[in-house]
């Protein structure tokens, strides 16, 4: 069964750790990225509605801060043209490690970078 797309707020969880592909913002022309495991249990909020043509979406962590220190390499973090962090899930990765645990309450959530 195909899930829905993806609104702005929406939240996931993570239900076992997790192999994640981070990618970086920069204040600059630029995108990097790194690799990572989100442990268990780690709630991730949609940035913003899912395109129709788009197989995926972004999403950041609700404890920003927190996972930040954990995943993001801290080379990137300590760079002075480092803009923060996302991650970008598929449709498909729902309800294989990661699960949608409510519907969106409409303004719910900001970008926290």
């Amino acid at each position: 069964m195909k899930s829905r797309k993806s609104k702005k707020g929406d939240r996931f969880v993570t239900v076992r750790d997790q192999q994640f592909v981070g990618l970086t913002s920069w204040e600059a022309a630029y995108t990097g990225s790194f690799k990572c495991i989100l442990p268990r249990g780690t709630i991730l909020v949609t940035l913003d509605d899912q395109l129709d043509s788009a197989p995926g979406f972004a999403v950041q962590p609700e404890q920003y801060k927190d996972i930040e220190g954990l995943a993001v390499p801290g080379e990137d973090r300590s760079h002075p043209k480092y803009g923060g962090y996302y991650f970008v899930i598929s449709s498909d990765d729902i309800g294989n490690g990661i699960e949608r645990i409510d519907e969106n309450i409409e303004g719910d959530t900001e970008r926290k970078a």
